[in-house]
């Protein structure tokens, strides 16, 4: 039976700062692996930081494993993503949603940031509450996807244990271990992981390069339907 992983997400650079080491996994393991991006980052940089973002979201995709024809930028702009746009959005990953996974019978796992945005970011915290509701309006409805999970990545209080005051917004303190559902041991792609963020030279990867070890283990957990 096809299995298939889908990421939704803000920014070109959210999948390999994010869950970049569980897409690699899963794509040489044979998944069907796509990234949906609301953004190409506009907001980023100066004037122009759109095409540069969209390119380094290229290279850090080939550099994880995963096929450029499997990325999907929903065009909308970087920071204003809000509730007038909510289902434009929803609609256009709905849409892409039933091509990819077609007719024939699938596994299909939705990921995506937790509802803090995992940093406290806005746009991450809306394209949770997006894919959430996609999830339940579309996803969980298809008669074809025998199963269905919605996976949010999240920080564990061991990485994170109090607010991070050093983002440029309030970024939350992880969850409790206890809390944790997944977890998924990138240590076979982690180089493939480090060079995917490294790709992202305009983002400042150092910031994320130096959890270290950290970076081996992706951390998610299920929802659970409220």
């Amino acid at each position: 039976m096809k299995k298939i992983s889908i990421a939704i997400l803000a920014h070109p650079d959210d999948d390999a700062f994010g869950m970049g080491g569980t897409l690699a996994l899963r794509a040489s393991q044979g998944q069907e692996v796509h990234v949906i991006l609301a953004t190409k980052g506009e907001a980023g940089g100066k004037n122009g930081i759109e095409s540069v973002r969209e390119k380094e979201a290229q290279n850090a995709a080939k550099l994880l494993g995963l096929d450029l024809n499997n990325y999907h930028f929903l065009g909308f702009t970087d920071g204003q993503i809000c509730n007038n746009q909510y289902h434009d959005i929803a609609d256009k990953i709905s849409a892409i949603l039933n091509e990819v996974i077609g007719d024939e019978p699938a596994e299909v796992d939705l990921l995506t940031f937790d509802r803090y945005g995992i940093s406290g970011h806005l746009d991450h915290i809306a394209m949770s509450m997006i894919a959430t509701f996609v999830f339940r309006r579309s996803l969980s409805k298809m008669d074809q996807v025998t199963t269905a999970r919605l996976l949010y990545l999240v920080s564990s209080k061991l990485s994170r244990p109090t607010p991070n005051d050093s983002y440029f917004v309030y970024g939350p303190a992880g969850v409790d271990e206890k809390s944790i559902d997944i977890i998924s041991d990138v240590s076979s792609v982690f180089d493939k992981k480090v060079a995917a963020i490294k790709a992202h030279a305009s983002q400042n990867p150092d910031f994320i390069l130096r959890q270290g070890d950290l970076l081996k283990k992706e951390l998610f957990v299920i929802y659970d339907g409220k």
